[in-house]
């Protein structure tokens, strides 16, 4: 059974929060900076900033603040307040014990998430049909220049627009590699195609301007020509975070040297985003071995055991794509399948996106033709 068609039970513990909280296709302003501190227990507490209006968390201790504000005017319409328990998995248990404005969730409702301490949070959203909400280390601005593999997922509901892409060759991007230099200003970017991923397709260059508080604001071309202001979030130890229009670009350190399939092998915790499917973003498992052979098991992350009714998907990690430090493709479910590898402070992160079958019956909806990808999109830390 191919991607497109699973149905996966669906674990969106905050129940109905309405527009404000799911509006993460709005580009996103950054947070005023909130650098880490230290807890009694010698550990350190964060503060996140992510892609929607505006979408920030801080951890203190046991316990988060989670806000929200739309118009990007400084003015919070929601916040939300709890405790979090963190599992042996690397899962958190987020419990909410106070929240205000409008479409809030109730208090007593939970959500999962993942940390990579001090560099990004994966935040499981309330719908069933929701993508994650993904934020990075706030407050930090790259210093000097930094080398990045980056890759792309296109969430939505439905996605029939595999010939529309930045560069207007009529070409989805799915991966590649960026150059940043913050005296420049600007980034440059290295697109490999979805189809082929280790072609070559030429290379787009940004003026992003001056980072304040670990964001970018930029212009880009629009429909019809119109320019349009976008975000990127950008941390000091080498991530950035971008939302073009209605797509999602994901950037990490680029590993220093080229990696084999068996410097992949481990467990992986993470969420995992399907389209078109019931259950919106999940906390999965990936397992790798040495030979890049694995599986994606949705799983309970405080008994991490496999949730029932779910099918448990293949996965395999091919050779690395020739010319990179940390690019990969493979298959999932006899698919195609792109993933970047990195490592951040001692953590190792995994991101992949794959393809959907573009011929199952409804799944670019109604009365659209033609291929819609990708439908998967995997984020995750190795245990």
């Amino acid at each position: 059974m191919h991607m497109s068609n699973w149905n996966r039970k669906s674990w969106m513990k905050w129940g109905t929060v309405g527009g404000a909280l799911l509006a993460v296709g709005v580009a996103g302003a950054g947070m005023s900076a909130c650098g880490p501190a230290a807890t009694e227990e010698g550990e350190t507490d964060y503060s996140y900033q992510g892609l929607g209006s505006r979408w920030a968390i801080q951890f203190e201790g046991d316990t988060f603040t989670l806000t929200y504000d739309e118009e990007v005017d400084g003015i919070n319409e929601m916040t939300i307040e709890g405790t979090f328990e963190e599992f042996e998995n690397r899962f958190r248990l987020l419990t909410i014990t106070a929240s205000e404005g409008e479409n809030a969730p109730p208090v007593g409702g939970e959500a999962y998430g993942v940390e990579i301490p001090g560099y990004a949070f994966f935040l499981q959203p309330s719908e069933s049909t929701a993508e994650p909400i993904i934020m990075v280390n706030a407050g930090g601005c790259p210093s000097g220049g930094e080398r990045m593999n980056w890759i792309t997922a296109d969430f939505g509901e439905n996605n029939p627009n595999a010939t529309e892409d930045t560069a207007g060759d009529g070409a989805r991007d799915a991966m590649g590699e960026a150059e940043f230099s913050s005296s420049a200003e600007a980034i440059t970017i290295t697109r490999r195609l979805f189809e082929t991923a280790d072609a070559f397709t030429g290379t787009m260059s940004l003026t992003i301007g001056t980072c304040t508080d670990g964001t970018y604001e930029f212009e880009e071309s629009g429909g019809e020509g119109a320019a349009q202001t976008s975000y990127m979030y950008a941390t000091s130890n080498g991530g950035m975070l971008v939302r073009p229009g209605d797509g999602l670009i994901f950037a990490s350190p680029e590993l220093a040297e080229t990696p084999a399939v068996s410097d992949a092998e481990g467990t992986y915790s993470g969420l995992a985003f399907v389209q078109n499917s019931e259950g919106g973003a999940q906390p999965v498992k990936v397992v790798l071995a040495a030979d890049g052979t694995g599986t994606v098991t949705f799983i309970e992350p405080e008994t991490d055991a496999d949730l029932a009714d779910t099918e448990i998907i293949p996965v395999a990690l091919g050779t690395p794509v020739e010319g990179t430090k940390g690019q990969f493709h493979g298959t999932i479910d006899d698919l195609p399948l792109n993933c970047v590898r990195s490592v951040v402070d001692g953590d190792e992160l995994l991101a992949c996106n794959g393809a959907g079958d573009p011929l199952a019956e409804g799944y670019c909806g109604e009365g659209v033709e033609g291929s819609c990808y990708p439908v998967f999109f995997f984020l995750g830390v190795k245990r």
